[in-house]
């Protein structure tokens, strides 16, 4: 019975030791650690609303910028449909595809345009009156301001 008590009272002293002890050591932190999000802090959200692209009937091209430089443009019209699908019209023709947004690092405007590479464009802003898309095409920053068609 005293045997009982003495492993009872190591077993408490020896619980009461572990659970009470805090580590000395300094933490350290990877340098994956410092990339995280907080657990106390909301992941971004991008304020895009890709419904904004099909209540406009369609987005005519008004201001063309090759590294913030405004430079002449043709006619280039935008009609994006609520089920994916898109159409350009230019000087030159009219391209089809399929276009869904991607807001993964920043809001971006994904065109599937049949051919070998996918466009994709950074929106800069998107309201029912204003249309801005940047593309970095070749080294050279593009911008294209819409507007909606009259």
């Amino acid at each position: 019975m005293k045997s009982i008590k003495v492993i009872t009272i190591l077993f408490v002293v020896m619980s009461i030791l572990l659970t009470g002890c805090k580590s000395a050591q300094p933490k350290t932190t990877d340098s994956s650690e410092d990339s995280a999000y907080p657990v106390d802090e909301a992941y971004p959200v991008y304020a895009i609303d890709a419904t904004q692209l099909t209540e406009v009937p369609a987005w005519t091209l008004t201001t063309y910028l090759v590294n913030n430089q405004e430079t002449a443009h043709g006619g280039k019209t935008f009609t994006f449909l609520a089920d994916g699908a898109y159409t350009i019209t230019t000087d030159s023709g009219k391209e089809e595809g399929n276009w869904y947004i991607n807001t993964i690092s920043s809001p971006m405007l994904v065109l599937i345009t049949g051919a070998e590479q996918d466009l994709s464009y950074e929106i800069v802003t998107l309201t029912t009156d204003s249309m801005v898309l940047k593309i970095d095409q070749d080294g050279a920053i593009i911008e294209e301001q819409y507007q909606p068609a009259n």
